[in-house]
């Protein structure tokens, strides 16, 4: 589970901003997963609002960045510049300085506090914490000392890695300057930090505008599945989208047109002429007897919309998974995107305490029959260009009163675009330039 992400200087993140998944108002149980072996309240939802080019996107790829340098840095060879790193470019300061990333989790019931941070050349400082009970315990942390020209290591001499002296000393020497620590003892097969890398590897999912790559495939994988396809079938008439049965077969293709590389590697190879052959069908019936069946690439955007995040969305449902997506409701009509929410806000589906983060423009889910005020946060860019997160408690809304869509739209809260008001006479004099 998701407890805070943090991030600096990274594209239009300037300053320091935190995204936090725990709940303000614990006299609220709505929307929320207790926790009470740790006494905390998460929240199953977070939606961030703003105006294009305030930087939204940037805080799903900040997600995406963090996870991607955690799951490939041991891959790299010394001297390759650290991928992902990507600082603040609107003043010189920020340009030269490391890009931090942190985040808070839980796995297993245990609290982590993991985070790094890095130029594009080298990781200048890296620690982890964890919170089994009072107090804290140091796994490690690692700071570059430009002065002695190496790093300071704190370690407890290795005592929550189990790891021995010689251990620890092969683990310090095998870390490049551009690599994770964590990444590397999990190459070396760390037992004790594999739960943290996995949490990064399978639990935390990020997506961008347009979902998963792989999302149709999660969903055709779970159509095998008798029990899992007719719950998809029903989740589609549930939204009102009349679909019948789903089929799966294959299309005739001429391999003889595919250029595959010759030194491609056969199992790939075959993948690929796998993917191009699946066809899959949308049925439908007409009358009683009838039916017309439709090529899921011939459907509607929302249609395959829908068909690509319902697979990874039951996946998470299931697993605890956290998705963190970017613009959710792109092609989607507000009352399905209501309904896709309100899976994760549903105890009796959402058993696993999976999250959901994302991205939206639709004020139509604006509201307090939806959501908690702590569970909406609002994207603002400075006037340097520097994006900050502000969450909706900040402006005090009424509780169960004030209508959100309302006031956000009429500026109150921030996060939407400063448009001038354009006369017909505005119009005329801007054509004519």
């Amino acid at each position: 589970m998701l407890v805070e992400f943090t991030v600096k200087n990274f594209r239009s993140f300037r300053d320091e901003t935190q995204l936090s998944m725990v709940v303000s108002d614990k006299k609220n149980l709505d929307n929320s997963i207790i926790l009470e072996q740790s006494q905390l309240m998460l929240l199953q939802s977070a939606a961030i609002y703003g105006a294009n080019g305030a930087g939204k996107s940037n805080l799903i790829k900040a997600f995406q960045a963090m996870k991607e340098i955690v799951l490939s840095s041991a891959k790299e060879q010394r001297g390759d510049q650290i991928k992902f790193i990507e600082p603040f470019l609107f003043d010189e300061e920020s340009r030269n300085n490391p890009t931090l990333f942190e985040v808070i989790f839980i796995v297993d019931n245990i609290r982590y506090q993991y985070g790094f941070s890095a130029t594009k050349t080298k990781i200048t400082e890296e620690w982890l914490y964890s919170f089994p009970k009072a107090p804290k315990r140091t796994w490690f942390v690692r700071s570059w000392d430009e002065k002695s020209q190496q790093y300071i290591w704190v370690d407890n001499e290795g005592k929550y890695l189990n790891a021995n002296k010689d251990k620890m000393t092969l683990y310090k020497e095998t870390t490049r300057d551009n690599e994770l620590f964590l990444s590397k003892i999990v190459q070396l097969n760390n037992k004790e930090v594999a739960p943290i890398f996995d949490w990064f590897d399978k639990t935390l999912r990020c997506a961008g505008i347009e979902g998963w790559s792989n999302g149709e495939k999660v969903t055709l994988k779970l159509i095998s599945d008798h029990n899992k396809k007719d719950l998809i079938i029903r989740l589609f008439h549930n939204m009102d989208i009349g679909i019948d049965d789903i089929n799966v077969g294959e299309k005739d293709i001429d391999l003889s047109m595919l250029k595959l590389p010759e030194e491609m590697p056969n199992e790939l190879k075959q993948k690929i002429i796998s993917d191009l052959k699946t066809k899959t069908q949308l049925v439908r019936k007409v009358d009683q007897d009838k039916t017309i069946s439709l090529d899921l690439d011939e459907e509607s955007d929302g249609t395959q919309k829908l068909f690509s995040l319902l697979g990874p969305f039951l996946v998470a449902l299931e697993k605890g998974y956290i998705i963190v997506i970017d613009e959710l409701h792109n092609s989607l009509h507000p009352l399905l995107l209501r309904y896709l929410v309100s899976l994760f806000h549903n105890n009796a589906i959402n058993k696993s305490n999976a999250q959901l983060v994302f991205t939206t423009h639709e004020t139509e889910i604006l509201n307090q029959e939806i959501f908690r005020r702590d569970q909406i946060w609002f994207c603002e860019k400075d006037r340097r260009f520097g994006s900050a997160l502000v969450p909706l408690t900040d402006y005090q809304p009424r509780k169960n009163v004030e209508n959100l869509s309302k006031g956000y739209l009429s500026g109150r809260y921030g996060g939407i675009p400063a448009i001038e008001l354009v006369t017909k006479e505005k119009i005329q004099n801007l054509m004519s330039l």
